[in-house]
């Protein structure tokens, strides 16, 4: 059977916090949820982004579903001091400059647009309240070879 993605799901500390940021400074219409959580869902695209309150979630990864004991500790999470972001939440900004504007206008934090010609599109990036690396993009003419 194939595999669909249905939803990334952020464990967050401060859920309103998040909730806000994703809901009503970057606009994603909320599918399920509000502020007071402790679980929302909110559309982005194809999926859509689901937010728990991490404390609702104090087992997930550590030996639930007949694990050993020996195994769950991969699932365990990374000393966050030891290592850089491990992934990117990726969203369509088109077009980005007047997003970029518009979420200024919110008082979000956002790095200048940067063109990546090789890569075909247009980023910019920011952090959610929880840290979390952001990157918008829109996309533009390609130059040169694609890298991947």
């Amino acid at each position: 059977m194939p595999l669909q993605l249905d939803n990334v799901r952020l464990l967050t500390d401060d859920f309103a916090a998040t909730f806000r940021f994703y809901a009503d400074a970057l606009g994603l219409p909320v599918l399920f949820g509000t502020v007071d959580g402790p679980y929302a869902e909110l559309a982005a695209g194809a999926a859509s982004i689901g937010l728990f309150a991490r404390d609702q979630m104090p087992d997930a990864g550590s030996g639930a579903g007949g694990r050993s004991a020996a195994r769950s500790s991969i699932a365990r999470p990374p000393d966050p001091t030891l290592l850089g972001d491990r992934a990117i939440i990726v969203l369509d900004a088109e077009p980005l400059d007047a997003t970029l504007a518009e979420l200024r206008g919110r008082g979000i934090e956002v790095g200048e647009a940067d063109d990546r010609r090789r890569w075909g599109i247009r980023t910019a990036h920011l952090r959610d309240p929880d840290g979390r690396l952001l990157e918008l993009f829109e996309p533009i003419q390609a130059t040169g070879p694609q890298q991947h």
